[in-house]
């Protein structure tokens, strides 16, 4: 339904999904939202706000692996209690016995596949076999939306592993029943399965991470054989930037003799959907970047303020998923620490015309939780001292500190994996005070540097105005 339905009738279709799969699911089966919705009742997207999202922390802790009681999982207590005729009556087919069809409920939620997520894979997302037949259906809406068909072929050189990235483009290739090859292993360098692919497959689909785009087309250039069968590469991962898809557009012409469509694929990791870029008119400037595509009937997104947790109805903010209708790990409200510059909803895309929501700007991963040391000054940081402070909710703490310091602007920010604050000015007698209150709020404790070239207006929170 990406692109079918006018926004009207695209919101009533997600409103009455929602309030289903809320009632009949996530309340029943999954303890964590039970506890978490008891006092709520939601009967439509907007009413969303009203449910705390739920973070990283809260859902999986330091060392993960996961919150079991986010899956759905039907105990027979809760079937007996919670189940709806149309659960039990639709599996009736298992049994005549009332728990011959209890056990079937539970199977068709049992988790058959995981995938991994959150920075550090600290979250195990389940999946359902149901969920498998939908994350099928789901490559095909990404098909649609890439402008991919069936005679396609396609070279999937995201390396193998438990993440979405990888069985999403694997979804693709299924959903869409095109020839593919999925051929890169973990740790294996992108050269080798590349060249393998093409010489087994003309492919005309080139999936490969954004951040080895670039050295990948080179290569290939370099070998010096044309690859005239390619007319698309796949960016999977954080969208390029505008001089990226330039670069690569010029490059994938070369290698192909002829113009190459360069799309942007990214989801969130938690999530269970792949989100796509819509194909161009032929004569726009290859640089060009109108957003990734979102699925309506299979998620819900929304921007919130990292620091106060609310709506964000314009501007950058933190991306929130609402995992809706899935069988295996309910996220109602998930905040997932990926900063998003806007979500377009209702403003039709320039080239495939669809209302559904889509994300567009900039999208960095982990903006909020970025890699820090925790080693003493003077120690050189390594793996081992690195951790992932989650550093929502901070500002007010931090400019009340800073305040007692006698400081009127500060940035804060990572640099060279150190946590640094720079202020304008500091009282000397609160420095100690300043900096043990900040790592007390966030678990690390920053190096304070004074500077008087600040820009006024805004504080910087790590690297971005917010």
């Amino acid at each position: 339904m990406w692109n079918e339905l006018p926004l009207d009738q695209y919101r009533a279709q997600q409103d009455d999904s929602l309030r289903e799969w809320l009632s009949q699911e996530v309340i029943a089966y999954a303890p964590y939202w039970n506890i978490r919705l008891a006092d709520l009742v939601i009967q439509d997207v907007d009413a969303l706000r009203e449910v705390p999202a739920a973070t990283e922390d809260d859902v999986a802790g330091r060392g993960g692996p996961g919150n079991p009681a986010l899956m759905l999982t039907p105990k027979e207590r809760e079937v007996r209690q919670k189940a709806g005729l149309r659960d039990l009556f639709g599996r009736a087919r298992h049994g005549t016995s009332v728990q011959a069809r209890r056990d079937a409920l539970y199977h068709a939620y049992k988790p058959v596949h995981v995938h991994e997520a959150g920075v550090d894979n600290v979250l195990a997302i389940a999946w359902s076999s149901a969920d498998l037949e939908r994350g099928l259906e789901s490559g095909r809406d990404l098909a649609a939306v890439l402008g991919l068909h069936q005679d396609d072929t396609l070279i999937n050189l995201v390396p193998a592993g438990p993440t979405l990235d990888f069985w999403g483009i694997v979804h693709l290739g299924r959903g869409q029943r095109m020839a593919s090859l999925h051929l890169r292993g973990t740790g294996e360098s992108v050269l080798a399965p590349a060249r393998r692919g093409f010489g087994l497959l003309p492919a005309s689909v080139v999936a490969v991470p954004t951040y080895e785009a670039s050295l990948l087309i080179e290569r290939l250039l370099d070998d010096g054989v044309k690859r005239p069968h390619i007319h698309v590469v796949l960016c999977v991962g954080e969208p390029p930037d505008e001089g990226l898809r330039a670069q690569l557009a010029t490059m994938s012409e070369r290698i192909a003799g002829h113009p190459v469509r360069i799309q942007a694929v990214w989801g969130p990791a938690a999530g269970r959907v792949l989100y796509g870029e819509p194909p161009m008119a032929e004569d726009a400037d290859p640089s060009e970047f109108h957003g990734l595509m979102t699925y309506g009937d299979k998620d819900i997104v929304g921007l919130r303020d990292p620091e106060t947790g609310e709506p964000i109805t314009q501007g950058p903010g933190e991306l929130v998923i609402t995992s809706l209708g899935w069988a295996g790990t309910a996220l109602v409200q998930f905040a997932t620490g990926t900063r998003v510059e806007a979500i377009i909803e209702g403003d039709p895309h320039p080239y495939s015309q669809s209302v559904a929501p889509r994300l567009v700007g900039t999208i960095t991963e982990a903006a909020w939780q970025p890699l820090v040391s925790v080693a003493p000054p003077g120690i050189r940081p390594d793996s081992s001292t690195l951790e992932r402070p989650d550093f929502r909710g901070i500002r007010t703490d931090i400019e009340e500190a800073l305040r007692l310091a006698q400081a009127n602007e500060y940035a804060l920010s990572v640099i060279h994996q150190r946590l640094v604050i720079q202020v304008d000015r500091i009282d000397r007698p609160s420095i100690r005070i300043a900096t043990a209150q900040i790592g007390k709020i966030c678990g690390v404790e920053p190096t304070i540097e004074v500077s008087h070239r600040l820009p006024s207006g805004p504080r910087r929170i790590l690297g971005g105005v917010l």
